[in-house]
């Protein structure tokens, strides 16, 4: 078995990542100028959008700030009842019984 094959679920969640950073600059250049929202909210859109981008090329780099964003992304997510707790719970524990940190530098 390839020694990299415990990865491939965590690159696809850091491309996942990159996607809804794309998602969300998106939604920011064309829904956002055209609604109601005041600037707080532009400025929420920018920061969850800037976070997605760090945690997608910190996984995809392999750098171990990338691996421990990811974990702080995954308790962050595992406050959405129910859909959220269920995806991190499932991710959390794949990450320890692949013991995917070692493929972290």
């Amino acid at each position: 078995m390839d020694h990299h094959q415990p990865l491939k679920p965590v690159r696809f969640a850091g491309t996942f990542c990159i996607i809804i950073t794309l998602l969300g600059l998106i939604f920011q250049s064309y829904a956002l100028p055209k609604s109601d929202f005041d600037i707080s909210f532009k400025y929420i859109v920018a920061i969850v959008s800037a976070f997605h981008l760090l945690v997608g090329f910190g996984v995809l780099s392999q750098k171990i700030w990338g691996y421990y964003l990811m974990k702080i992304y995954l308790y962050i997510i595992l406050l959405g009842v129910p859909i959220g707790t269920l995806l991190s719970l499932k991710a959390l524990n794949y990450l320890r019984e692949n013991e995917v940190k070692q493929y972290y530098l």
